[in-house]
């Protein structure tokens, strides 16, 4: 069965997102990395804040993506085929 793993949020001021998610929910920074970029960990579940990009439309605020992990990657991807999903820009980890 497949994890959820982490969500990535876009947001117009990635700080101020970071801190209302730290104040009131008690989550932790796990690391900075790139320009903006900010996961926090609750110690279950990870959540990305990404800036957004004025004047990008593919780059605008609100949810960027989510991500799931699987003890079996070839037979969740059929299954979610199966369910009338499509593949787009997955990323795979040798976790």
């Amino acid at each position: 069965m497949a994890k959820l793993r982490h969500i990535a949020y876009r947001a117009d001021d990635p700080e101020a997102m970071a801190k209302f998610f730290i104040e009131g929910f008690g989550m932790t920074i796990a690391q900075r990395r790139g320009p903006g970029v900010i996961d926090l960990t609750d110690g279950t579940l990870n959540l990305t804040v990404l800036p957004a990009v004025a004047g990008d439309p593919n780059r605008k605020a609100g949810l960027e993506h989510i991500g799931f992990t699987a003890a079996d990657g070839d037979a969740a991807r059929a299954q979610l085929v199966a369910a009338g999903g499509t593949e787009k820009n997955t990323v795979r980890s040798e976790e």
